[in-house]
């Protein structure tokens, strides 16, 4: 049997890391968070770090399986050492056929959203095509040329940072400048919600683990891949504490706690960088759908190995056709097929639940959860059968890691909740659609479940 190669090196794998976390929300969940921390900067600050530390220590946790495990698709590696073939196919069949192809259908829509507001079109059937049109050429490329798919995913994460790093070093030099009290600022107690506030930043992280997904073609794999996690994960962190203090900088708590649009703040930070010309706004615009198609195509390069990861262990539906690989691209052709497919019905499901308001849009949110509860026994495996590590490797980052693991888990169910026992809903707004999909992939993954041919 054909295997996958080495084409991707430490850069491209640290970029994918990067890449995936920091999309839309570096330039508006901050902005969440600042108001949910009353215009607090060092509040929010902290907010970031805090929620960082958990990314670390989960990137962390899963470097210390990565330098260990390597097979096809790094989840589901380390899922299958820690509970076993059974388990670690219906994780797999869960993170390939709802996970993956719901965060990337929303990423779809969003990319077409920014695309649209940035050339100023004003038909709402524009965002649709456009969806349609850039996650056929994301699927495209990752298919047919996924060493340029590599090297696209490195330009994007350069590009999104150039602008973060300008608003974060701009803005605290303007902060010094003008002795403003924004740094010290505090924020009256009633105003706070620092539970929100960790929940936004939560979901600005996540995404990193979505890297590990290509750990069979990562050149030195059980080196780089820990070394793509932890950097990129501290990368991040890093510039997410900069732009936050960056921005509100420029722009003022004040104006932040009395504007309710979190785009239009940003476009104004963007613009008075630019001495108050218009440009700034549309560069902004521009970066964000860079930022998105980014996001886009490391999604992508996830979910096109999906169906393979789980054929090359004779396991899913038609694995002899699923774990072909093309001799002159290298991939699974049938694979990301499917994957197409399966993104393509969840962005016709997400532009409905937007465009007609009959049924809830927040799919996302308890996909993730889920995924979460996947990661606990990685976490607990190696507390378990680590042995060789010290106290605190084998005990204190895992453990962490499952904490962090536990309040995302209990976050998610609370917007789920929340909406549950919302009266302003419809009932059909209000029925969790998204466990009805969860239920339905667990039976059809059922049915094609090999009991003797797992290898």
């Amino acid at each position: 049997m054909e295997k996958l190669k080495r084409k991707y090196n430490l850069l491209t794998t640290i970029s994918l890391v990067i890449g995936i976390v920091m999309g839309s929300g570096i330039f508006l969940k901050n902005i969440s968070i600042l108001r949910n921390t009353g215009g607090n900067i060092l509040l929010s600050s902290l907010v970031f770090i805090i929620v960082g530390i958990i990314m670390i220590v989960s990137a962390y946790s899963f470097s210390l399986a990565a330098t260990k495990i390597e097979k096809v698709n790094g989840v589901i590696d380390y899922i299958e050492d820690a509970v076993g073939s059974k388990g670690a196919y219906y994780a797999g069949f869960y993170l390939n056929f709802v996970y993956l192809p719901i965060i990337g259908a929303i990423l779809c829509y969003l990319s077409a959203s920014f695309f649209r507001q940035l050339v100023g079109v004003e038909n709402s059937w524009f965002v649709i095509y456009m969806g349609v049109i850039f996650m056929s050429l994301s699927f495209l490329v990752n298919i047919a040329a996924p060493k340029i798919a590599g090297k696209f995913q490195v330009s994007t994460t350069i590009i999104k940072l150039v602008p973060i790093l300008i608003m974060g070093t701009i803005g605290i030099v303007i902060g010094i400048q003008s002795d403003t009290t924004v740094i010290v600022e505090i924020a009256e107690t009633k105003n706070i919600k620092f539970f929100d506030a960790l929940l936004a930043a939560a979901f600005a992280y996540e995404g990193w683990i979505i890297s590990t997904t290509v750990n069979a073609e990562v050149e030195n794999s059980k080196k780089n891949l820990p070394r793509a996690l932890i950097i990129g994960c501290i990368t991040v962190i890093v510039c997410y504490v900069i732009y936050n203090i960056g921005i509100t900088s420029i722009i003022g708590s004040k104006a932040i706690l009395e504007s309710a649009n979190d785009q239009s703040i940003v476009e104004n930070a963007f613009t008075k960088l630019f001495f108050n010309n218009p440009i700034g706004g549309k560069l902004f615009l521009l970066f964000i759908f860079i930022s998105c198609l980014g996001v886009l195509n490391g999604l992508t390069m996830g979910v096109t190995r999906g169906m393979y990861s789980l054929a090359v262990r004779n396991q899913g539906p038609k694995p002899e056709v699923f774990k072909k690989l093309n001799k002159k691209t290298n991939t699974s052709i049938a694979s990301g097929i499917l994957a197409y497919i399966l993104t393509f019905l969840f962005f016709l499901y997400f532009v409905l639940a937007l465009s007609f308001n009959k049924v809830s849009a927040n799919i996302d949110e308890i996909s993730i959860a889920f995924l979460y509860a996947f990661y606990l026994v990685i976490y607990f495996n190696i507390m378990k059968n680590y042995k060789e590590l010290s106290f605190f490797k084998r005990f204190v980052i895992p453990g962490l890691a499952i904490l962090g693991s536990l309040f995302l888990i209990y976050a998610s169910f609370n917007v789920l909740y929340t909406t549950l026992v919302d009266k302003t809903l419809t009932i059909h707004q209000r029925i969790p659609y998204i466990l009805i999909i969860i239920v339905i992939s667990i039976i059809i993954a059922r049915v094609f479940y090999k009991k003797d041919k797992i290898k």
